[in-house]
């Protein structure tokens, strides 16, 4: 994946073969504070560059890859949240309410920092959680497991993110890497967007969103509670995965 601020830029990373995404809303060519070069002279697996993608490395079906029997959804739950005034409680809930939408037909993978979210393991009994050094293999044979509703995995290595990411049916996060991520991965997200007014969104989301893509924006400019933001992404969420 490259980051380039317009098509024009796009010309020079044709060699690449791997998802492009613009991003029209970057006054230069950095993102998340990774240059352009960071991002194409990356070290592999290193999981705090969040959109890096080892050069050479082309997304395929050979890939590892989550069971395709198993109906996933995806959360990412990182410091925006945080910002928002977000608590594990809340998160939990969140989790609950998808579930209680969907009746339990659906499994839900978290992806998160324990040490930010310290008490969502023990807030979600049916759950099993999984530290930065788990396999994809072992997390698909756990998704077998119908005793359990709530994956979570703390901190993955970049490699292992884009195979849980490619794997849902929708992804559920604050506007940041991973939604990038799933857009370029054709997964439908639930993208919410924090900004300081309604026209600072309105700009943002005219500037940037999935390209050929679904996708639905929840716009905040004020402050929302966590119940009524809850409400608001099982509402997208039922438009972009009915029942």
């Amino acid at each position: 994946m490259v980051y380039a601020r317009g098509l024009k830029k796009l010309r020079n990373t044709f060699f690449l073969k791997h998802s492009v995404c613009v991003d029209r809303s970057s006054v230069d060519l950095r993102h998340h504070g990774l240059s352009l070069f960071d991002l194409l002279f990356c070290i592999p697996g290193y999981s705090h560059a969040e959109l890096s993608l080892p050069p050479l490395y082309v997304p395929s079906s050979s890939a590892v890859r989550l069971s395709c029997n198993s109906q996933i959804i995806g959360v990412h739950f990182d410091a925006r949240w945080l910002r928002d005034g977000w608590s594990d409680t809340d998160s939990a809930n969140l989790c609950r309410s998808i579930n209680d939408h969907y009746k339990g037909s659906k499994k839900l993978i978290l992806t998160t920092d324990f040490e930010v979210f310290k008490q969502l393991p023990q807030l979600l009994p049916r759950s099993r959680a999984f530290g930065p050094d788990f396999s994809i293999r072992s997390l698909n044979s756990s998704l077998a497991d119908d005793g359990c509703e709530y994956f979570l995995v703390d901190r993955p290595y970049f490699l292992d993110w884009l195979s849980i990411i490619q794997s849902c049916l929708v992804w559920i996060t604050y506007e940041g890497g991973s939604v990038h991520v799933a857009s370029a991965s054709n997964v439908p997200v639930v993208n919410i967007i924090r900004k300081s007014s309604s026209s600072e969104c309105e700009q943002f989301v005219k500037e940037w969103h999935p390209w050929q893509q679904k996708h639905k924006n929840i716009l905040l400019w004020s402050e929302v509670s966590s119940q009524r933001l809850i409400n608001k992404i099982i509402n997208n969420l039922e438009l972009l995965l009915p029942l």
